[in-house]
């Protein structure tokens, strides 16, 4: 099969590979580093990922959460708005409200022409020594 100078080729390139195998880059402990980087990596990886997912879900729960309370806002708002009378009898309700709008729109123009002040009752307050006479509807709406 093999001549002996065949043989022996073939066995000084073996042993040569044999010899070498020690400072192989592809070596055993090359291979477990490899592995141990690659696990190391897809965990830290992960954890970002996981990280990442959580901000996220923060932000939209947060826009979600803004979102929800102004449309809510808007629904009350229009229920407010709306007469509690139903149609035959929300034009008195309409009414009253128009009523209401043109004494608050008035009142001020009246007390600057006619000068209807109060004397204030109390030096310690933070306004003028006189404030201006104001409905008290137009007192409880500013509370609100």
């Amino acid at each position: 099969m093999l001549s002996a100078a065949q043989y022996e080729a073939l066995k000084f390139c073996l042993l040569s590979v044999r010899s070498r195998s020690t400072n192989d880059a592809y070596g055993t402990m090359t291979f477990i580093f490899t592995i141990l980087f690659v696990v190391v990596a897809n965990v830290l990886l992960l954890n970002v990922l996981v990280a990442l997912f959580n901000v996220t879900i923060t932000r939209v729960n947060k826009g979600a959460h803004e979102s929800w309370s102004f449309h809510r806002f808007l629904l009350v708002e229009e229920y407010r708005k709306k007469s509690p009378f139903p149609p035959p009898f929300n034009a008195i309700h309409y009414s009253l409200d128009l009523t209401v709008a043109f004494i608050e729109f008035v009142t001020p123009y009246v007390v600057k022409a006619f000068g209807v002040l109060k004397p204030e009752k109390s030096s310690k307050s933070s306004k003028s020594k006189l404030d201006f006479v104001v409905p008290i509807h137009h007192q409880a709406r500013s509370e609100c």
